[in-house]
């Protein structure tokens, strides 16, 4: 009888404790970096509407709910950004650190999901390290947290990377659970940003980078066909998305992200200079990030373009030249990387429009993973050579700690909306009226209102077209006690829009200071006629009557403000037994 081998020793799984600790010590780091931003307040650039002002978390919870889903809100279909918004309004209260907070926890999330994601392509720890490092600490990435409008940023590209995490482990295991949960996370994506619409294309390119990794034979027919049948419902997926994004802009009329901005005209070979400017510019900034702003600015129509923008074609030849390279070489990583970042930020480049900003940190904020990876790859490269090991440390200590001193340093820009302005006009003082309009708006909150006005009127010099600043301006003149001038500036701003109920109401209270109450009560119904439900000018009207001698109707209409939450109302009932 022939001896059995004995069958071979084989040796213990490797401990996955080293990744568990690279784990938890990015979370730390990250949070350390991101913890002052607790300290920072709302801004009144889109929080007010996204957050404080927003009639939809003021409703009961299912009904806020449904509302969220039922249509789109400020120009964008963002269903889950507004209830992860309401989940903190409801549960914690309308303060900004909370918010802020859970910002930070999203951030950290997706940080720890690059480290993942870096790991499954590389199969290195190191690698998966240094990647999550560069998403976590790159200045370029606090817009994106610390503003929290912005949330919609962290939370959609939470979603993105768990559901690329899932296809590549899907591609691996062919496991139909897998699969429906990258397709959960793709339709979760896109409800919480729809930017998440370029999932299907990124889809693809993981496969492309995985046939290239396995040397295996590229065939454009084999390939594009039969491979990608499984995207039909991705994107069967983006075309829906993509058409309520149109919806929700053409309902509501394209212009509330506009209101304040300069529209800008320049010619075909301006505008192609431009959007390649607007493409260079963030790996440039990736590499460089300095003189980071909230607001980058279009030059003026009577300005020459700046050198910046016209060398910009220079930079774009070099990227697509090492994209080329990378492609007939055979360079799977370097050649995901590049195009993971063009089609990223493809949708982001300013080719059909002037209006707004060049470019925005935010927009880089999932366009960053190609560099994240080709940054952990080429750590992983030193390190593995006994003789470039210290380079590797240099490098990545290095980077690290100035990405962490940059980053809370630009965290302080994000402090409130003083801090927030003065950082775009900084830069650019003659270009952003909406900016003076805004800081004058922070600082009349502040009871800081000859500043105040001060702002009001560099926006009206700036843009003298735009209806806000002037009223604006004649509200801070009413609260100084100079009626004249706040009427003045009133009229002005009906001249150049139909009014609302804001404007009638200051009017009124401008002619109530001039003892011209037959005037005052005219603005303050005009106000009410608009808008009902504004407690406030009922409130004025009723003392308006008051001051006149008519009580009856002064106590009538007072209830009726008191019943709408005007606590001035409700005082001054309360104070003479009739509430």
């Amino acid at each position: 009888m022939k001896n059995i081998p004995k069958p071979k020793k084989t040796n213990p799984p490797k401990s996955n404790l080293l990744q568990y600790l690279s784990i938890a010590l990015l979370a730390i780091i990250t949070y350390l970096a991101f913890q002052p931003a607790l300290k920072n307040d709302f801004t009144n650039w889109d929080d007010d509407k996204y957050v404080y002002e927003n009639p939809i978390l003021k409703k009961e919870k299912s009904q806020a709910i449904k509302e969220s889903f039922a249509k789109p809100y400020y120009l964008l279909y963002t269903p889950l950004t507004l209830v992860s918004y309401g989940l903190n309004y409801w549960y914690q209260g309308p303060e900004a650190k909370y918010f802020i907070l859970t910002n930070i926890l999203l951030h950290i999330l997706n940080s720890i999901l690059v480290l993942v994601l870096v790991w499954l392509m590389t199969q290195s720890t190191l690698a998966g390290i240094a990647a999550g490092l560069f998403f976590a600490l790159h200045p370029m990435h606090v817009e994106s947290v610390a503003w929290i409008s912005e949330r919609k940023d962290v939370l959609y590209t939470l979603f993105f990377f768990v559901g690329m995490i899932t296809w590549l482990k899907y591609k691996k295991n062919k496991s139909n659970i897998l699969y429906t949960c990258t397709l959960i996370a793709f339709v979760s994506s896109c409800l919480s940003k729809p930017s998440a619409v370029i999932f299907p294309i990124i889809l693809i390119l993981l496969d492309l980078w995985q046939l290239m990794k396995e040397n295996k034979p590229f065939q454009l027919s084999k390939f594009l066909i039969p491979q990608q049948i499984n995207k039909i419902p991705f994107l069967f997926g983006s075309l829906i998305f993509g058409w309520i994004l149109l919806f929700g802009v053409e309902t509501q009329g394209g212009q509330m992200h506009n209101e304040g901005f300069t529209s800008h005209t320049f010619g075909p070979i301006e505008n192609i200079l431009i959007a390649v400017y607007s493409f260079v510019w963030y790996p440039l900034k990736a590499l460089w990030p300095m003189d980071l702003c909230a607001f980058y600015a279009y030059p003026h129509n009577s300005e020459p373009l700046p050198w910046y923008i016209m060398t910009s074609p220079l930079a774009f030849i070099v990227f697509a030249a090492i994209t080329v390279i990378a492609w007939k070489k055979k360079q799977a990583t370097l050649l995901f990387s590049c195009l993971f970042f063009i089609i990223s930020i493809f949708l982001f480049i300013k080719v059909l429009t002037t209006v707004g900003a060049i470019t925005y940190d935010r927009y880089f904020y999932v366009a960053s993973f190609g560099f994240c990876l080709l940054f952990g790859v080429g750590i992983e490269y030193l390190f593995q050579s006994k003789n470039l090991r210290i380079l590797g440390m240099i490098i990545l200590a290095g980077f690290s700690g100035f990405w962490f001193w940059k980053t809370q340093n630009q965290l302080k820009i994000w402090e409130n909306s003083y801090t927030l302005t003065g950082n775009m006009l900084e830069y650019y003082p003659t270009h952003l009226p909406f900016a003076y309009n805004n800081r004058g708006l922070w600082l009349n909150e502040q009871k800081r209102l000859p500043e105040a006005v001060e702002n009001f009127k560099n926006a009206i010099r700036l843009d003298p077209n735009s209806p806000n600043a002037w009223l604006n301006a004649g509200k801070s003149f009413g609260e100084m006690g100079k009626p004249d001038s706040a009427i003045l500036y009133l009229e002005n701003c009906l001249k150049r829009s139909e009014g609302d109920t804001k404007v009638y109401n200051n009017l009124g209270n401008a002619y109530g200071l001039l003892g011209n109450f037959p005037k005052a009560l005219q603005n303050f119904e005009k106000a009410i006629a608009l808008d009902p439900e504004n407690a406030n000018a009922l409130y004025n009207l009723a003392v308006t009557y008051g001051i006149q001698g008519d009580t009856l109707k002064a106590d009538s209409i007072l209830r009726i403000s008191a019943q709408k939450g005007n606590e001035g109302a409700r005082n001054s009932l309360s104070t003479r037994g009739k509430l």
